[in-house]
């Protein structure tokens, strides 16, 4: 069966999400998509289909509000500032993770995110 082509406004959400290039909340791929030409609503289902078809991958970060990024963006890590609250892509991973992994586990997946301060609020503490 063929998947249903994307509706205008679950488009124009998309096209929000890879221009910012970036894990964002509803509110900011709302203001992102154009807050005079798509509801914020339209952007939940719109958010919740694009995640459906795999083109949006969920981000938890604990601390932060609900976030998704898209998925050709690749495995990546994050950083998360306890200052401000923004949230950062680390590049890459850091690999060979399951060596320290208890004899016998398998795993399936992992996510890592580091907090601490960005260099903007690092700059200003001192």
């Amino acid at each position: 069966m063929d998947q249903e082509p994307l509706t205008k406004k679950q488009r124009q959400v998309l096209d929000a999400f890879e221009r910012e290039g970036k894990p964002l909340t509803v509110y900011q791929a709302w203001t992102a998509a154009g807050v005079d030409t798509v509801g914020q609503a339209t952007v939940y289902r719109a958010i919740a289909r694009l995640e459906e078809l795999g083109l949006l991958t969920p981000v938890e970060i604990h601390g932060a509000l609900p976030m998704w990024e898209t998925k050709s963006l690749g495995h990546h890590h994050h950083f998360f500032c306890t200052a401000c609250h923004e949230i950062y892509d680390l590049p890459g991973c850091l690999g060979n993770i399951d060596s320290i992994l208890p004899k016998g586990f398998s795993m399936a997946n992992h996510s890592i995110t580091i907090y601490g301060n960005c260099a903007t609020c690092r700059d200003r503490s001192l």
